[in-house]
């Protein structure tokens, strides 16, 4: 969805490319589309976009750099795991999901 509306609005809108499906791909394909995800969640960008191509090697690279990385959909186990590395009681950790809360 996300490589859609970046297609959509930088190329289509601001550059008038013709919304194609050749030029969609092309635009898939750019350096500067390749790994998005894996780039943003580098610390050491420059050195990972220049060094490793490979996507398995980018994302051990950015394994060493966390120590701990939580999982949004399984937020409940994310955070008894962190409660675990952390030496906390359960109670310790407090959190409300959005969904859940109504304001007054």
């Amino acid at each position: 969805k996300r490589a859609t509306s970046q297609f959509f609005h930088f190329k289509v809108s601001r550059e008038k490319l013709e919304p194609s499906d050749e030029n969609f791909m092309s635009y898939l394909e750019n350096d500067v589309f390749t790994n998005y995800y894996l780039r943003s969640l580098s610390t050491r960008t420059p050195y990972i976009v220049k060094k490793l191509r490979d996507p398995i090697e980018m994302a051990n690279e950015i394994m060493l750099d966390y120590d701990f990385i939580g999982i949004t959909e399984r937020m409940d186990e994310s955070l008894v795991v962190l409660t675990m590395l952390l030496d906390l009681e359960l109670t310790d950790v407090l959190y409300q999901s959005a969904k859940g809360c109504v304001s007054m």
